[in-house]
């Protein structure tokens, strides 16, 4: 995070000109690794009322600013016997085709996550459930794994690399600064750089290695209730249809559940992994392409910013918000707290009891309820405009014992 003061604005040129080039170089800088928040000190002059009617044309100089050219660095030809690749969230440039290039002719199996826009159904995803009910067996294991991106949605993956002893390289621009502390070579280059120039030794092992994780991934799970929604959307949206997913529960069944089909262009706010904010980023991505846009999403984070769906209104922006209804925070009926049953509703639950269609005619939107996963399909075909709210009632007990029943007796 960067502090960042401008001057007090005044009439005079040479001021304007300064704000004008100070904006544009803290937009680069917020969008340069390692990425971050940028927070502006603005102050203000008294009064505050604008001169209104003023038609003078304001002129912004634009500022170029050159990509970095391609990173030259010695890569030793890898030996290992067994190769797996972790591509994490990916907030760069995508490396898809040079991925592909790479892991085909190599044989070299490819962990997606979600974020990471690399993601098809050729690629191993669900990492989290797979280590969660102990089916990542010894013939599994990698020699070496090359990680790509950001700290990845499953915590049990790298947890799973630390505590097996893992080799693992971390390729990135901001290789080397993860969380887990379990990184044996940072690399400090793009992906697609490093997926040109590396070079493997083919194993007699490597093969069948990655022969064995396809197997694993081309499993038939049983979903049912929110986790049927994400299966469910995975086949009913276009192609390149972009995805916002919210945090807590809806990116965890993403990352365990959709395999890519038909779009690998899935976004989320990660970092601090909160609620806030997530309706107003979504719409700012819904205007950001020709397609209808889709965001994925519970009650809560809904209500955390219920405002932002003003902007929806005002504008008639072309995005469907599928709200996972389940009266609460959904995530925390997984973890410790909920044996806490005194106080676990009060203070983790948090039921609302919101009645979103009146939401949705508060903010003068189209409302569909959704009785079962498998109508989600029909409604996306249906054509619309604006935003439209899309709820599947659920219940937070029972995605519990969903996840254990159903994904357990899957595997």
């Amino acid at each position: 995070k960067a502090d960042l003061a401008f001057n007090l604005q005044e009439t005079h040129q040479d001021i304007t000109e300064y704000i004008d080039f100070a904006t544009q170089k803290f937009v680069h800088l917020a969008n340069t690794a390692p990425c971050g928040p940028v927070q502006f000190n603005l102050p203000l002059r008294k009064p505050l009322m604008p001169t209104l009617g003023n038609q003078d044309n304001v002129l912004v100089k634009q500022l170029s600013f050159s990509k970095p050219s391609q990173i030259k660095i010695d890569i030793p030809p890898i030996t290992a016997k067994r190769v797996l690749i972790l591509a994490g969230p990916n907030v760069a440039e995508s490396y898809s085709d040079a991925l592909l290039a790479f892991s085909q002719p190599y044989h070299v199996p490819v962990i997606a996550d979600i974020l990471s826009r690399v993601r098809t159904p050729e690629t191993i995803h669900g990492i989290d459930y797979l280590l969660k009910f102990d089916q990542v067996t010894d013939e599994l294991k990698p020699d070496l794994v090359i990680r790509f991106g950001k700290t990845p949605v499953s915590a049990k993956v790298l947890q799973w690399l630390k505590h097996a002893n893992i080799e693992t390289w971390h390729v990135d621009l901001n290789a080397g600064t993860d969380h887990s502390r379990h990184v044996s070579r940072a690399i400090l280059m793009p992906p697609r750089d490093f997926l040109r120039q590396a070079k493997v030794v083919l194993s007699e092992e490597q093969q069948a290695f990655e022969t064995n994780w396809q197997l694993i991934n081309q499993k038939d799970k049983q979903l049912v209730h929110e986790m049927a929604i994400v299966s469910a959307l995975n086949r009913a949206v276009s192609p390149k249809t972009p995805i916002f997913v919210a945090n807590s529960m809806p990116i965890r069944d993403m990352d365990d559940f959709f395999t890519g089909f038909n779009t690998q262009t899935i976004y989320a706010n990660r970092g601090a992994n909160g609620i806030d904010g997530v309706i107003s980023t979504a719409l700012g991505m819904s205007v950001t392409t020709k397609k209808r846009s889709l965001l994925l999403t519970g009650d809560l984070t809904l209500f955390h910013d219920m405002n932002g769906l003003m902007m929806a209104r005002n504008y008639q922006l072309p995005l469907d918000i599928i709200v996972i209804d389940n009266n609460g925070g959904g995530i925390f009926s997984f973890l410790p707290q909920a044996e806490a049953t005194e106080y676990f509703e009060t203070l983790f639950g948090t039921p609302l009891e919101l009645d979103i269609s009146k939401i949705a005619s508060l903010y003068q939107l189209s409302y569909v309820l959704l009785k079962q996963p498998e109508d989600l399909r029909k409604v996306l075909n249906q054509p619309t405009d604006g935003t439209r709210i899309i709820v599947y009632p659920s219940n937070r007990t029972q995605n519990v014992r969903d996840h254990q029943k159903y994904i357990g007796e899957s595997l």
